[in-house]
């Protein structure tokens, strides 16, 4: 990454890291919506080619300069190739692989900005150069048993549910924590539809400024959310996830029984601040999984009056348009998240976090492949998104086939590769279920966090990871919370399936007494 320092003299912001930059500059384009200052195709790969040529020439001064060699010859041509590279279309985006990943300066000379050469080692050169390589198509996204070739097309922007309608996120919020009555069927529709407007605007990779909260795998325990995630009971400070930042590590859903309260309270809170809600996607966040672990039955359980006619392909079960429409969403959750990068007031950078729900991929080497990624489709057994959400941290080195049938398990040598190649300290992930609610791995290079304790009655506790402006961690771990009373006395129709049943009850009460009424008629005649 480019030092800090260095960062003021070309005028960028110090406290963001690289891929920010990295982010702004290329995220659209490979996600199926246009870059802001995009350029025709033949214009733009002869624009990749000149790029890659200088590349490949700044590499190669660096490496001559690191070796003793005067290359004050070659620095003439490099500032010419950046200054024409410069005047072409796509300058934005040009300019920031020029700034921030080869080390140039756009300096002022004679009335004009004009690009100068440090010639200083960047670590982000091999970077850029598999990014332009992989644009150019000369080097093809590898998959184990060539199975991406097998995905199918992106599903793209998902057809919105008919008419919205209005609703207070407050009072739904509200409704949710303390009476834990869930929304109606029209009111789901329209947070999930909201919902995904905002995540499909979101890159591959989110990058986070601490303090910031990590959460684990939530698996649909409503009262440890509502109760200890966030700050809402006595031995628990306080986080209000309106003015506190969360990043949620995926697997909302299945195995405990209010996945569908957990989500619409997470997705609340989304649309109430969407900068203070990260929402990365696990493996059960997928159709083949959730339709077998609980949260399709519970979709046609709680909204049972709006399930599909048509037989699902994945349970043998008609379908609830909510189940559908849900995992909709899911397509668009981004894959993972990098937190700090900035710098401290004394001048140091803070460490780089990389967050996830599994763990490494082989296919992933640098961030550039995880950004560049089309990630709008369900997850698959193989493959990057199945890596990235299925992998484990192992003991062995390299990686080997995983006993779940999907995902690797992931070496310390990969885990070092991995930590070198892109700045990063640690590597954060969910998925396992551990005693102690959390796990340091690999000599602490890689921490896994579960944060639903009592998973499956395995006893074991849960915990969330604190980070502070420092990016000084902190593990905060619970037990399993016992559901508390409900403070509105009212009578509780917590959920459309119980409002379903009560009119199915009054339309049976009717009937009798319509009967009664008759019986008594014949009985007077």
């Amino acid at each position: 990454m480019i030092l800090k320092e260095e960062r003021k003299d070309l005028g960028l912001d110090p406290t963001r890291s690289i891929w920010w930059e990295i982010q702004d500059a290329f995220g659209p384009e490979k996600r199926g919506r246009p870059p802001k200052d995009d350029l025709p195709d033949e214009e733009h790969t002869e624009t990749l080619k000149r790029l890659k040529n200088l590349v490949l020439a700044t590499e190669e001064a660096v490496q001559n300069q690191e070796k003793g060699v005067d290359i004050s010859p070659d620095i003439e041509m490099l500032e010419k190739q950046a200054n024409s590279l410069a005047e072409l279309g796509g300058r934005d985006r040009v300019k920031k692989i020029l700034r921030d990943g080869l080390g140039f300066v756009e300096v002022e000379e004679g009335g004009a900005k004009v690009w100068k050469n440090t010639t200083k080692k960047r670590r982000n050169i091999q970077a850029t150069k598999h990014f332009v390589s992989f644009k150019l198509g000369e080097t093809a996204e590898k998959a184990s048993d060539n199975f991406m070739a097998m995905l199918p097309p992106s599903e793209g922007k998902q057809e919105p549910f008919g008419a919205l309608v209005d609703i207070d996120i407050d009072e739904l919020i509200n409704q949710i924590r303390r009476k834990r009555i869930a929304p109606t069927f029209e009111q789901m529709m329209t947070i999930v539809q909201r919902a995904r407007d905002i995540l499909e605007e979101e890159e591959n990779i989110q990058c986070i400024d601490p303090p910031c909260t990590v959460v684990g795998d939530i698996h649909g325990q409503f009262n440890d959310l509502n109760h200890k995630i966030l700050g809402g009971s006595e031995d628990c400070s306080e986080r209000d996830p309106a003015q506190h930042r969360y990043v949620f590590l995926g697997d909302f859903v299945d195995r405990g029984e209010n996945s569908l309260l957990c989500m619409a309270l997470i997705l609340l809170y989304k649309l109430k601040n969407k900068d203070n809600i990260i929402i990365l996607r696990g493996n059960h966040e997928s159709r083949i999984t959730n339709t077998i672990y609980g949260f399709h039955e519970e979709c046609r359980q709680k909204y049972p009056h709006n399930n599909a006619e048509k037989t699902s392909s994945y349970s043998g079960k008609p379908d609830s348009e909510v189940w559908t429409r849900f995992n909709g969403l899911f397509d668009a959750l981004p894959l993972a998240a990098l937190i700090g990068g900035g710098e401290k007031p004394d001048g140091t950078e803070t460490p780089s976090i990389f967050c996830c729900h599994g763990g490494l991929s082989p296919d992933v080497q640098y961030l550039y492949q995880i950004l560049s990624f089309n990630r709008f489709q369900d997850i698959m057994p193989k493959g990057l998104m199945a890596d990235l959400t299925w992998s484990d941290p192992g003991t062995q080195l390299g990686y080997r086939p995983n006993v779940r049938g999907s995902g690797y398990l992931f070496g310390q040598d990969k885990t070092d590769e991995f930590c070198r190649e892109n700045g990063v300290e640690l590597v954060c992930r969910a998925h396992q279920c551990v005693k102690d609610g959390y796990k340091y791995d690999q000599d602490m290079k890689v921490v896994t966090v579960f944060s639903a304790p009592n998973y499956c009655w395995a006893a074991n506790q849960g915990a969330i990871l604190l980070l502070n402006e420092d990016m000084n961690r902190e593990f905060y771990r619970y037990g399993a919370t016992e559901v508390p009373e409900v403070t509105d006395p009212e009578p509780i129709s917590d959920t459309p399936n119980n409002v379903y049943f009560k009119e199915v009850e009054d339309e049976k009460e009717d009937e009798k007494e319509e009967k009664e009424e008759e019986e008594q008629e014949d009985d007077e005649k």
